[in-house]
């Protein structure tokens, strides 16, 4: 099956939605057909249309696996004292349908000899070799 590709601003429906954390909540958004979305890189995200009353975009990463998926999961910082997204989307109901944009990302990944882990500490690095 091939994926249809959404237009920028297409209509997703939230099909889950589950805390994560007591700040995180995770959203799951489907096509109402139940299509194939496009698949995405590691590191990607979308924009959500925001009905918070400003008609503002936030970006949010996209979780999962990014191969013909017929669903995305984003993952929202729930902030009562929030704007935009933190603020609202935490609260939307599932069956709620979303203006969601075509995944997108800022960079590609490319192949390395070894695989890099880092924290926030510049000199807490470990390279390992594979």
């Amino acid at each position: 099956m091939s994926a249809a590709r959404p237009e920028r601003g297409s209509a997703l429906t939230v099909v889950g939605a589950r805390m994560l954390s007591p700040t995180v909540r995770q959203i799951d958004l489907a096509r109402p057909d139940g299509a194939v979305l496009p698949s995405y890189a590691p590191g990607s995200h979308v924009t959500v249309e925001c009905r918070d009353g400003r008609r503002s975009t936030n970006s949010y990463s996209l979780t999962g696996p990014g191969r013909a998926p017929t669903s995305y999961s984003i993952s929202v910082r729930v902030e009562c004292g929030g704007r935009g997204g933190s603020r609202w989307l935490p609260r939307v109901p599932v069956g709620t349908r979303l203006r969601v944009g075509t995944p997108r990302g800022e960079f590609a990944p490319f192949p390395t000899r070894g695989v890099i882990c880092s924290s926030r500490a510049a000199d807490d690095r470990l390279e390992l070799d594979l």
